[in-house]
């Protein structure tokens, strides 16, 4: 990787996102605190074909993507202190595989999760390798899993979705025309230029109001019990009473699972002011609609909570507030205050012309060693799958099933009975 991207002035290092920053200087804390990196900040998904999968193809595919897309060909540079990153040029990529099939048959699929979860956990050397892996499994002659991580300073939950969406519509045809969409560093100027507006300075005033006072919450409640196990990461529940809440009150399932949460936190935790960051596309600009890379934004949700206020109520104020942050998106990761985070996400495989319901998104464990916690729901046709990211010892196994009691409860009074007040809720457990 000697030979890197210049612009038209000669420039090769180009600074860094502002949300790009933020996670890399995670990672380096991780590394003076825990003595490793480790796969803390790694993203990533399994897609099941159930078709014959041609290697070949599928790797010519993904050699595509790499050729049309900058971010997936970044590598991070220090100097004096500084980071940037730097654009490989004429990368050449190739399609590591396993077979399982030679294993027993009812073997297979764990033993293929368990590859994809070592892949997700294991260090990117982001210094000297690029921070997307792509890894193809076979289970059987028409049951294959494609196993994508990257790592969080490339790429965001859209970026996936993204991805997987044009590795199938080159797969299904090699020859599809690219879909218009600005390079990443070009994001990134764009993005610095937007902070210097008038209108950027006018967002950065919303927040210095918004979160004006705020203490970070303490966590003690959270560790208590035993640490987390690999089964606290996965949840499964109905989306029944979340989508007649939903309904009922004119909202999205995300609005009223968000309220939920914070209502939870505030159960478990005994604090009344609770900030939760939820991700936004931040995809407002044409340009910049299908450009891959990191351009989501933690939006900071703050909601104060008490016993005697009615969910209804809550629900309403978390509505008005939420569409006021997102209106002011583009700025909200500065001086992030979040502890818990959320992410409501729907994999809709665009792309996949000709396939059907012949790919379907598997979620792969995790562990994680850093400081804040996320709750990320993936949203199904009848049901919902959840998954728990965070220290084990800091977010114990007592605190997810607390949070989860709490969270389907709350979901359910907003349904049926969302006159109940904060203080009324453990009568209802």
């Amino acid at each position: 990787m000697d030979k890197f991207y210049k612009d038209e002035n000669g420039v090769i290092d180009f600074p860094l996102a502002v949300q790009q920053k933020f996670h890399i200087l995670n990672e380096e804390k991780a590394l003076l605190k825990h003595g490793k990196r480790g796969g803390n900040l790694n993203s990533g998904q399994i897609f099941r074909f159930s078709f014959n999968v041609d290697s070949e193809r599928m790797e010519k595919a993904i050699q595509r993507l790499f050729d049309e897309n900058d971010a997936l060909r970044l590598i991070l540079v220090k100097k004096d202190g500084e980071y940037f990153q730097r654009v490989v040029e004429d990368y050449n990529f190739t399609l590591e595989t396993d077979d399982l099939t030679s294993l027993p048959e009812d073997g297979r699929y764990d033993a293929a999760v368990a590859k994809a979860s070592v892949l997700l956990n294991t260090e990117i050397d982001y210094y000297n390798e690029l921070s997307a892996k792509f890894h193809l499994i076979k289970l059987g002659n028409e049951d294959f899993m494609l196993v994508i991580v990257a790592h969080h300073w490339i790429g965001d939950g859209s970026t996936l979705a993204l991805i997987i969406s044009e590795i199938m519509k080159y797969y299904n045809d090699p020859s599809a025309a690219k879909e218009e969409a600005a390079s990443f560093i070009d994001f990134v100027k764009y993005e610095y230029d937007f902070v210097d507006s008038e209108k950027g300075r006018k967002q950065l005033a919303y927040w210095k109001e918004e979160l004006d006072g705020y203490k970070q919450l303490d966590l003690s409640n959270a560790a208590a019990g035993d640490p987390a196990v690999p089964s606290d990461q996965f949840a499964k529940a109905g989306r029944t009473e979340l989508d007649a809440a939903a309904k009922r009150f004119s909202t999205s399932q995300f609005n009223v699972m968000l309220t939920a949460y914070h209502v939870a936190l505030t159960k478990i935790l005994g604090q009344s002011d609770t900030i939760v960051g939820f991700s936004c596309a931040n995809r407002l600009s044409k340009r910049f609609f299908r450009t891959i890379g990191y351009l989501s934004r933690a939006v900071q949700h703050r909601l104060i909570v008490h016993d005697s206020d009615r969910l209804c109520d809550l629900l309403e104020t978390s509505k008005e507030k939420s569409s006021k942050n997102i209106a002011n998106q583009q700025t909200s990761h500065y001086n992030d205050n979040s502890q818990f985070y959320i992410s409501y996400q729907n994999f809709s495989v665009n792309g996949n012309k000709g396939f059907g319901e012949k790919v379907k998104a598997v979620q792969i464990p995790v562990k994680r060693v850093l400081d804040f916690f996320t709750m990320l729901v993936f949203e199904n046709e009848n049901d919902l799958n959840l998954m728990f990211a965070g220290d084990e010892n800091k977010f114990t196994s007592d605190f997810i099933k607390r949070l989860m009691a709490y969270c389907m409860t709350t979901i359910k009074l907003l349904s049926e009975k969302p006159e109940v007040t904060v203080g009324e809720i453990d009568s209802f457990l």
